[in-house]
This record gives C-alpha cells, structure tokens and sequence, in this order.
C-alpha cells in the first residue's frame, strides 16, 4: 500500500499541490481504492477519530514524499516489501487508534526512520511501538529530559542539578504524579531506578542519568530522523 501511495503523491505532484488538499482528495477518493473501508469511518466519534489521524498520517507522507520517495526506493526489494506489507500498516494501525495527536509525530518519525535505515525486524518495531503505545505524551517528556542530551543542553556540565521542591499541597501533588511517572518508566525499563527526590534543595550529579541502554534506542527510534522533518 505505502508504494502505491508515494506513486500517486508524485503523480499527483503533492509537493505543489499541497498535502493537506491532497489527503482529504485521498480521503474521498483515490485512497477508497487502495485501502477499501477508510472513506466509511464516519458516523462515531472513534470512527471520526480514525479518518482524522489518517488524514494526519496521509499529510505527513505527502509533505515528506519527495524524501520519502528518494528513501523507498534506495530499499532493496526485500525491505520495500517488508515496508509496505508490515511497517506501513503497524504505523498506521498506531496512528488510527492513538488517543493523543500529538503522538502521532512520533509514530510518524518512528516509521520514516524505518524507512530511512531500511529496519525489518519486526519483533523489534511491535515492541518500540507497544512502548509508545503504552506511554502518555507526558511521560515520554519525562524521559527525554532525563537524558544526558537534555541535561547538557539545559544545565551547565560539571556542576550538580539543585532541585527547589514545593512544599505546598499542589506540590506534593505534582512529586506523586512525577513517582507514578518514575515508576511506570521503570516498569518498561527505560530507567533504572529509584531516582526520586523527596525533599528540599536536594542535589544529584549532573551526569547521573538514570536512562538505561533501551531507553536511547527507543528515543532514537521515535525522534526525528532528518532536519527537513515538519510536524504533522
């Protein structure tokens, strides 16, 4: 499916004719053919939910087909048939049934990057995905800025971290929900543990990264894969 799509974006000259204008053509038109049933999800809110993150997939790709279309291509035949028949349609599945939009720029990246290093394990793009899947957008912010990278980029290097905790009701509120965050990184195992601090000015060194080895291969599997990279 992902092949006939990039044919008829670049028949259709998406790059001028804009994305947005040529989803919704897909929508009503020639994606009915390629992918029967999708111009049907009308009448509920889940199966309006379902044609809008499908139109936002559809947008992604055509303000991306040109690059898209280069990258396919350099694919051996065995990997473009592993995209169209396997990646494109766990991307897509993701897609139509993310509860967050926002997510969606990160199962669209996840899904460019396959394409882009021409990845074919499948058991390893169900897993990243069911992480994605299974984590909130909040918590994937929470992770990123427990990265090295995050801290380098936002805190001096060499010196320690000084933690101001609110001692107020709605502060202890906020620590909770932030252990509850810890905790359920933890539990997939993309940190290592106990992290938490509970009390005021408490200081830990700047390099003490609590991100496991996983925890990077997964955000580099969902962050952006080329600088030319819109938002979707």
């Amino acid at each position: 499916m992902f092949k006939k799509i990039l044919e008829v974006g670049k028949k259709n000259d998406v790059a001028s004719t804009g994305a947005e204008v040529l989803s919704g053509i897909f929508l009503d038109g020639a994606l009915g053919q390629i992918a029967p049933g999708i111009t049907a999800l009308r009448a509920s809110y889940k199966q309006r939910q379902h044609e809008e993150r499908t139109e936002i997939i559809f947008s992604a790709i055509f303000q991306e087909i040109d690059y898209l279309f280069e990258q396919f291509n350099n694919l051996k035949a065995d990997q473009q048939e592993f995209v169209d028949n396997i990646a494109f349609p766990l991307m897509l599945e993701n897609a139509i049934e993310e509860t967050e939009k926002a997510k969606i720029e990160y199962i669209f990246n996840a899904f460019k990057n396959i394409v882009t290093k021409g990845i074919t394990e499948e058991d390893l793009i169900i897993g990243y995905y069911d992480v994605l899947k299974g984590l909130r957008l909040n918590e994937i912010n929470r992770l990123i800025q427990l990265t090295p990278e995050y801290r380098k980029e936002h805190f001096s290097s060499g010196k320690t971290i000084t933690l101001n905790v609110d001692l107020s009701e709605k502060g202890k509120e906020r620590r909770e929900f932030t252990n509850y965050m810890d905790s359920k990184l933890e539990q997939y195992g993309l940190l290592h543990g106990d992290i938490i601090v509970n009390g005021p000015g408490h200081t830990q060194p700047f390099d003490n990264s609590p991100v496991t080895p996983f925890a990077v291969n997964f955000l580099n599997f969902i962050k952006q894969s080329t600088k030319t990279t819109k938002s979707v």
